[in-house]
Order: C-alpha cells, then structure tokens, then sequence
C-alpha cells in the first residue's frame, strides 16, 4: 500500500514537472515574426474569439498550443479588451501578459490654448478611434452633458495633451479637461491677489480668455491684467479687441472696423462696460495666473505694434499717438 502511495506521489509530480516545464517552453514560443501587429480584442469577446484572431491574422500555425497555454494559466475569462501592439517577436507569454494586464494602446489628442470650443469639437469629431456622440448638439446641450453650469462651455477646457484608449468617447475626453481646468481654477483662485475685483473664478476665467487672446507674451499678459483692473477700478470699458471679434463670429473677415466696434453684441467692450457674458477662448494656467495676480501699475491703455508685442500708456494722448504709429486704420 505505501508502495502505491509513493509511486502515485511520483507519477503526480512528475506530470506536474512535465507540465511546468512544457507550459514554460509554450511561454517562449514566438507568435509575431513579421511586423508589429495591431489587434482590437472586441468587448465581450471570448477566450476562443481571441485564438482564432490570433490564428487567422498572424499565421500562427497551432492555436491548439495557445488555448492549452491559457487553461492552464486559468487566464481564459481575465482577457481584457481594447486595442493592443504586439511587437515584432512577441512570445506567447508575452502576449497572454499583455492582454490580461490590458497593456492597451494609448493615442493623444492636443487641445491649444487660445482655441474657442467649436475648435475643439472640430477637432474632436476628427479623432479616430473614439465614439463620436455629441455629433449635432449646440454647445448648450454639450455643457449640460459635461456638467458645466454655465449656458456656454467656453473657457471650460483646459488646454493640454490628454490621452485616450480605443473605444473612449469625446464627451469622456471633454469630460477629463473640464475637471482639469475646474481643479486648477479652484486652486489658483484660492491664492489669488485678494484685491483683484472679480467676483467669482468664473469672472476670472472671462479675464483670463481676453489676456490669451490679447497678447502671447507671459510678461504683458500681467501688465494688460493690471489694466484690466484699473478700468475697472475707474468705471471705464475694457474696449478689448478680442471681445468684439469673438461676438462677431463668422462676420468678422480679418479686419476690425470702426463698424465692428459699434456693433450691440453683448461681447462688444466698446459699447458694454464691465466683462462680457463669457470666456471668449480656451485660457491657459499662465493666463488664469496673470489675471489672478496682475501687476501694479497705473497703465490705462494699450495698442498691438503688429509683431506680438505692444506699446503701454498712461493717457489717452499717448494712446493715440501710438494707434496712430501701429495701426494703419482710422479707428
């Protein structure tokens, strides 16, 4: 009896060695000899789906070998699906490993500050591999679905890099930079200058689109803020150039007129005093920052010498001498 014993014992061990060592050998075996292969694992695709593609699409010659590799592993029901790389060379371990790590593919899409969201959405409805389900829907209904409590999405994107995996959606992907930008703007308003006069961080926000659009340069986008808060300060209208073109959409042709600053939109500083009723573009942090903490300064009036950068006054006789030097229109 304790012969049989110990000669089972032997015989289980040895089928248990034999079947580490052949399972061990099945790990090494390369599946992918040509180039990368690029494989979508469809959601609710079985174990035996997944062998099959793997046997139709990359020649390998025995699936045999790959559904015995994962019963043994026990791995059949823990393969996670979205769109994966197999490099050249990969094993059948490897790619096991990959699949049910969900070593997935991850794209970029690149949203730029100073963009307005009808951009964004363009670009949005360009991007591959995403479902596109806000396809039709005005800019109301889009903030509603986000979560934005505004009528208007605008400013509500923080600009950034953000990545994706096959299957995601563009409202998840709006989704992600609009609490990135609430978290920011929560912080930065938090430690803002207390004598700025805005009332909310959204008013900021309004602030912080005009000075992306205003002007590229770090160092005048504080100053502008600064006199931002002087007109302010004084009962004056912001007269922002940036506004008015916002408001007139696809009216405006490149060229801002005497007849454009007329115009009664509700984003028109010229006519309107205070800030207009919403972002005009999508701010960067530096922007959120200069408007947050503006500089000192008595500067009442700016104009754009045409190369990215301006001339800063203190009177109005100054400003129009330099309108009258950088801008060839009688404004």
């Amino acid at each position: 009896m304790r012969k049989y014993f110990l000669f089972s014992v032997v015989v289980v061990l040895s089928i248990l060695i034999f079947v580490f060592i052949a399972t061990k050998n099945l790990s090494q075996i390369v599946i992918i000899r040509g180039d990368d292969f690029h494989y979508v694992l469809q959601t609710g695709a079985s174990a035996q789906d997944f062998i099959e593609d793997i046997h139709r699409y990359t020649g390998f010659r025995f699936p045999i070998l790959l559904k015995f590799f994962i019963r043994f592993k026990g791995v059949g029901k823990c393969l996670l699906a979205g769109e994966y790389i197999f490099p050249h060379g990969s094993t059948m371990g490897k790619i096991i490993d990959q699949v049910t790590r969900g070593d997935v593919v991850y794209h970029p899409v690149t949203l730029i500050d100073g963009w307005r969201f009808d951009r964004i959405i363009s670009v949005l409805e360009n991007t591959p591999f995403i479902q596109h389900t806000l396809v039709g829907l005005t800019p109301q209904q889009i903030a509603e679905k986000i979560g934005i409590p505004f009528e208007t999405p605008e400013g509500m994107i923080s600009p950034n890099t953000y990545y994706y995996t096959w299957g995601a959606s563009d409202l998840e992907i709006l989704k992600m930079a609009y609490q990135s930008m609430v978290s920011y703007l929560a912080q930065s308003w938090f430690n803002r200058d207390q004598t700025v006069p805005y009332k909310d961080p959204y008013q900021a926000l309004i602030v912080a689109s005009i000075l992306e659009k205003e002007a590229s340069l770090p160092q005048e986008r504080r100053l502008i803020s600064g006199i931002i808060v002087n007109r302010f300060k004084k009962h004056m209208k912001l007269q922002m150039d940036s506004t008015v073109i916002y408001g007139l959409g696809s009216q405006f042709n490149g060229d801002l007129t005497k007849a454009d600053l007329k115009n009664r939109s509700p984003y028109n500083t010229y006519v309107h005093y205070g800030l207009p009723p919403s972002p005009i573009a999508m701010p960067s942090f530096d922007a959120i920052n200069a408007a947050l903490h503006p500089a000192k300064t008595d500067v009442l009036y700016f104009v754009s010498k045409n190369n990215g950068t301006h001339v800063f006054s203190h009177t109005l006789a100054e400003q129009n001498k330099a309108v009258a030097q950088y801008q060839f229109r009688d404004r």
